[in-house]
């Protein structure tokens, strides 16, 4: 059993950071279609747009920048704050969130079927970039085991971070724009 399942983080990102970041979700979905910019989920091994499921606009960050660093040095820290114990090594991906009037992403969790690096997702980090005030609805919501539901709106540059395994949920926006990044730090595969 996992005493902490999650744990947050203040001024993860300063305005000017999170600011940066929208701007290059903005960029990128005015280049390209539509469609291109839908997020998918995975089924059956491959990625579908199922908008049931999730609807969201994203672009993918690079992980090779110091955005990755401190995503990866934040989570090997709560890893041993919390004791998670998670043998993990490196940052897997990081999503850049649109998330407008009537979008949302059902529970779930994010640890994924075993990759042919053979690697899975251990650690989520999840910041807002946008301030609550700026958006009605769109909760983020963890449902650890053994507690009841539990709905976050956080300040803008501030952080949630938990296990992957954790399921959670974005609720659907009523209205204004909630702008988010997630990343996933992955490890060897789960035994």
């Amino acid at each position: 059993m996992i005493k902490m399942p999650f744990i947050t983080v203040d001024k993860f990102l300063q305005d000017d950071q999170c600011n940066d970041i929208i701007n290059s979700l903005e960029s990128h979905l005015f280049s390209v279609e539509k469609e291109q910019r839908r997020a998918t989920v995975l089924s059956n091994n491959q990625s579908e747009l199922q908008e049931n499921v999730r609807s969201t606009q994203l672009c993918f960050l690079p992980t090779d920048t110091l955005l990755s660093t401190i995503y990866f040095h934040a989570a090997k820290h709560m890893n041993e704050l919390c004791k998670w114990n998670f043998d993990i090594k490196q940052v897997e991906s990081i999503q850049a969130l649109k998330y407008e009037a009537g979008d949302f992403y059902v529970t779930h969790i994010d640890v994924l079927p075993p990759s042919n690096r053979n690697t899975q997702r251990k650690i989520t980090a999840m910041v807002w970039l946008t301030e609550p005030e700026e958006y009605e609805g769109g909760e983020f919501i963890l449902y650890p085991l053994d507690t009841d539901p539990i709905p976050l709106k956080l300040r803008k540059g501030c952080a949630v971070i938990f296990p992957s395994f954790i399921t959670h949920e974005a609720s659907r926006v009523i209205s204004g724009q909630r702008y988010s990044t997630t990343a996933w730090i992955e490890g060897p595969n789960w035994k």
